[in-house]
């Protein structure tokens, strides 16, 4: 019987299963709901307890070096804060279902957005959706990537995700400026 359970757990233990779906934000979406996109890589992370409206919750706060900017105008510094949500605090670790993580010293193009003015970080928009590691094919040429946390997106075929995925950062420059003319 323990064999038969092990086999079934090694065939159904294959699959990979997805409990949270997103809506897919279109290209435009993510671009206009976005503050700045730049190319960069994360250099430093800590994560802490943040009070939100009737709950703590674990961020975690990225010092993101800013190398291009690839639509919108260009941040006010080269080192930019970003937060997302989730992150491990002691013993203590939350994970957030769609959010990305940026790994830190690797290349990625993230959409970011401020949700206050002033001294608060930028958050990516869209969470996973506004986040796209940058990655080199077999020639060496590096592409954008979709984010590995990225949840089931309803409405793929529209998405942002689907038009950047597979593109250069040259061509995703190019893809930017065309939905973001007037």
């Amino acid at each position: 019987m323990q064999a038969l359970a092990a086999s079934a757990f090694a065939v159904l233990g294959d699959r990979t299963a997805h409990a949270t779906v997103m809506r897919a934000l279109s290209l435009q979406t993510l671009a206009q709901r976005s503050d700045c996109i730049v190319l960069g890589r994360a250099l430093r992370a800590s994560s802490h307890l943040q009070n939100f409206p009737g709950s703590q919750r674990i961020v975690t706060d990225v010092e993101f070096q800013v190398e291009d900017v690839l639509g919108k105008a260009p941040p006010a510094a080269s080192v930019l804060p970003v937060r997302v949500l989730g992150g491990v605090v002691g013993r203590s670790g939350e994970y957030v279902a769609g959010q990305a993580e940026l790994e830190l010293g690797a290349p990625c193009v993230v959409f970011l957005r401020r949700l206050a003015r002033g001294g608060e970080p930028y958050w990516l928009t869209g969470m996973a959706q506004g986040h796209f590691p940058v990655l080199s094919d077999a020639a060496g040429i590096p592409h954008l990537t979709p984010s590995p946390r990225l949840p089931d997106l309803l409405g793929f075929e529209k998405s942002a995700v689907r038009a950047l995925s597979g593109l250069t950062i040259a061509s995703a420059k190019d893809a930017l400026r065309r939905v973001l003319e007037p």
